[in-house]
């Protein structure tokens, strides 16, 4: 028996009465990511909701690097180690909760706007009630980002693509029955993993891009959506129900809330993914509707499985009817459709597409650092001592730092990827051939914002 069937029904005193002042509380958020950010929505909603008298304070990189994390963060939660959590809904179905396995039914939840519709709907009270009677309350359940196919090879066609083949999933039961259905081995692979020897991987844009996945896997089909990746919070019992009633209303509120901002976030990230997917040389395409619906018949047998259980039979029933109503196409534009940013970079003296090589230097004083961080609202973990002079030079294809760190640079209209073997970032540039100058905008990396955003750096020789 799981941690999950447990009854947390002892010694958890229940909701003041109403007009009692109820202390503030720091209720503790694991998160398996690297940073909360984008969660903050979240936290700032759930203060609001309950007038200032509930924090949320993040637990950032629990279980990193373990494939399992979502499932321990999970049994954590249940336990109490903390308050609060989210998960996708892919560790449920291994600790014998079904209630969440019908919205990572493969190739059934396709687009931004049937996600939307299921999310909205009263289906989200009937899953989070599947917690009903374990250790966990269920908070609510967000939109998140659509994950595709990216395979090695030109041959992502019909489902026999895989047969044979291996591939990265994440810790999920149904993704493992899913792909051993179409003939392949797979194996569980952490955020933001090594992919190792394998043929194909299921992921978001933004993961395919940000890890480097699609160097490897430089295929990816827009139009077959394996399943998306959801945001379920839930709360530890007991320290849910040691919350006043308004607490609790505030709380389940802003997870309610926090479904928009998380599903602009996530479509927004692949419009933008999508474009330096193209740029960075992966071929996004798409299989067409013969070969997707070849896909969906060939995991009949999943299907099968997920209805043996009736509640999850039933929403699995009332999701595809709203598919039908809402006949939403599943793709974004493929490559030879993506319209790349333009170019401000002259062509004489170019290194290839973009500014001219050479040495650039900035020099900022510590009272335009000190503006710049106040602006910026810039973490004190984050601001450097300043006077500052950072420097880097660009020659023959290679980016050298001031610390004597080498990147290779890639240039694609106003973007650049800086590339070393321990990771990427990316920025937008803009140069002044007049002044000599070349002026930056961090995309990734927050941490390099105070390194390239402050000043323009000037051409030096």
């Amino acid at each position: 028996m799981t941690l999950l069937a447990v009854i947390a029904g002892c010694g958890a005193p229940a909701g003041r009465g109403v007009g009692s002042q109820p202390p503030p509380v720091v209720l503790t958020l694991a998160n398996a990511n690297h940073d909360h950010a984008f969660l903050e929505p979240f936290a700032e909603s759930a203060s609001v909701a309950t007038g200032g008298t509930v924090t949320i304070a993040f637990e950032d990189e629990v279980y990193k690097g373990e494939a399992d994390a979502e499932s321990r963060i999970v049994e954590d939660v249940a336990t109490g180690a903390f308050d609060l959590g989210w998960v996708a809904p892919r560790p449920w179905h291994d600790r014998g909760i079904r209630a969440f396995d019908a919205l990572i039914a493969p190739f059934l939840i396709d687009s931004y706007a049937l996600q939307a519709a299921v999310l909205e709907s009263d289906l989200v009270d009937e899953m989070l009630a599947g917690l009903d009677g374990t250790a966990l309350v269920g908070l609510g359940i967000a939109p998140g980002p659509l994950r595709r196919m990216a395979m090695a090879e030109l041959a992502l066609g019909g489902p026999d693509s895989l047969d044979g083949k291996v591939v990265a999933v994440g810790d999920s039961a149904i993704a493992r029955m899913t792909f051993e259905q179409l003939g392949a081995t797979t194996f569980s692979l952490s955020s933001g993993g090594t992919l190792g020897p394998v043929d194909a991987t299921e992921a978001q844009l933004g993961a395919i891009l940000g890890n480097g996945y699609h160097r490897d896997l430089p295929e990816i089909a827009l139009d077959l959506v394996v399943w998306p990746r959801p945001i379920i919070f839930f709360a530890n019992r007991a320290a849910f129900d040691a919350l006043t009633d308004e607490q609790q209303t505030g709380i389940r509120s802003a997870a309610d809330q926090f479904g928009s901002v998380a599903l602009t976030a996530a479509r927004d990230e692949d419009t933008s993914a999508a474009t330096d997917l193209c740029a960075d040389g992966a071929r996004l395409t798409v299989v067409g509707e013969e070969a997707r619906l070849a896909w969906v018949a060939a995991v009949q047998p999943v299907y099968d499985e997920l209805a043996t259980d009736d509640a999850t039979a039933s929403v699995l029933e009332r999701i595809a009817e709203l598919k039908a109503q809402i006949d939403a196409p599943a793709t974004t534009a493929a490559c030879d459709l993506v319209e790349p940013s333009p170019s401000t970079a002259p062509t004489d003296g170019s290194s290839d597409v973009g500014f001219p090589d050479g040495t650039y230097q900035a020099s900022i004083s510590a009272a335009e650092m000190q503006a710049f961080w106040e602006a910026n609202d810039t973490p004190l973990e984050l601001r450097e001592r300043c006077p500052c002079e950072f420097e880097f030079t660009l020659e023959d294809g290679v980016w050298t730092g001031d610390d004597g760190s080498t990147w290779m640079p890639s240039f694609f209209g106003d973007r650049l990827s800086l590339a070393d073997r321990e990771g990427e970032f990316t920025l937008r540039w803009r140069y002044d051939p007049e002044s000599e100058e070349v002026s930056f905008s961090v995309l990734d990396g927050e941490f390099l914002k105070s390194h390239f955003e402050p000043k323009p750096f000037r051409r030096v020789h």
